[in-house]
C-alpha cells in the first residue's frame, strides 16, 4: 500500500508544480511601452511567446491533476472489487466449512438489514407528518385571516375539497389551547397511519393546482 500512496503523492505533487510554475509566468506579463513603434512591436512578440508559455504550462499542469484523478480513481475501484471478491471467497468458504455459523451469522445481518428498514421507514413517516401538519396548520392560518384567495369567494379556497374545508374550519372554531391538542393528535394519527398524512398532502396540493389553473 505504500507504494500506492507514493506514487499518487508524486502526481500530485507534480500537478502542484505546474501550478506554482504557470503563476511565476503569468507573475512576469511583459509590460506595454509607453512610447516607441519597435518597443511596441517587441512587446507584441513578448506577449505573444508569454501567453504560448503560460499556456503550455496550464495544459501540463490540467495534465497532471487529471493523471493523478485518474490514478487514484482507477486504484480505488481496483481495490473495491478485490475486497468484493475477498468477501465473496471468505463467504463461500464460511458455508463450506461452518454452515452452521454461517447460517446465525445470515439470519443476525438480517435482523439489522430489517431494523434499518423499519427506522428508516419510521424517520420517512415521522417527517411526513411533520410536514402535513405543518401545510395543515399554515393553511387554515391563511383561512382564518382571509388571506387573499381564501376568503369565501377566493380561488384557492374554492378549489380545496370539501372535506378539507370542513376540517379547516372546525378547527380555526377551537380555542387555542385546543388547537395544540389538535394538531398533536393528527400528528400521532399520521405516523400511525402515513397514508392518511399522504391524502391531506394531496388534498392540499391538489387545492393549490386547481386554484392557479382556474
Amino acid at each position: 500500500m505504500a507504494w500506492r500512496k507514493n506514487e499518487e503523492t508524486k502526481l500530485l505533487d507534480e500537478a502542484e508544480n505546474s501550478r506554482q510554475a504557470a503563476w511565476k509566468i503569468k507573475a512576469k506579463e511583459p509590460k506595454k511601452p509607453l512610447l516607441g513603434l519597435y518597443a511596441t512591436d517587441k512587446w507584441k512578440t513578448d506577449v505573444a511567446f508569454w501567453e504560448r508559455n503560460l499556456q503550455d504550462e496550464i495544459d501540463k499542469h490540467n495534465e497532471c491533476k487529471k493523471q493523478a484523478q485518474d490514478a487514484i480513481a482507477g486504484k480505488s475501484e481496483k481495490e473495491h472489487w478485490q475486497r468484493v471478491a475477498f468477501h465473496e471467497k471468505a463467504e463461500q468458504r464460511l458455508k463450506t466449512e461452518h454452515p452452521e455459523l454461517a447460517k446465525a451469522l445470515l439470519e443476525q445481518r438480517q435482523a439489522e438489514q430489517q431494523k434499518a428498514a423499519l427506522a428508516t421507514a419510521k424517520a420517512t413517516a415521522d417527517n411526513a407528518a411533520d410536514k402535513a401538519v405543518a401545510d395543515f396548520k399554515a393553511l387554515a392560518a391563511k383561512r382564518e385571516g382571509k388571506s387573499f384567495g381564501y376568503g369565501d369567494s377566493g380561488k384557492p379556497w374554492g378549489a380545496l375539497p370539501d372535506e378539507l374545508k370542513a376540517a379547516i374550519e372546525s378547527f380555526n372554531k377551537q380555542p387555542t389551547p385546543a388547537r395544540g391538542v389538535e394538531l398533536e393528535r393528527m400528528r400521532e394519527n399520521f405516523k400511525r397511519e402515513p397514508d392518511a398524512a399522504e391524502k391531506l398532502t394531496q388534498q392540499m396540493e391538489q387545492g393549490k393546482v386547481r386554484g392557479f389553473v382556474r
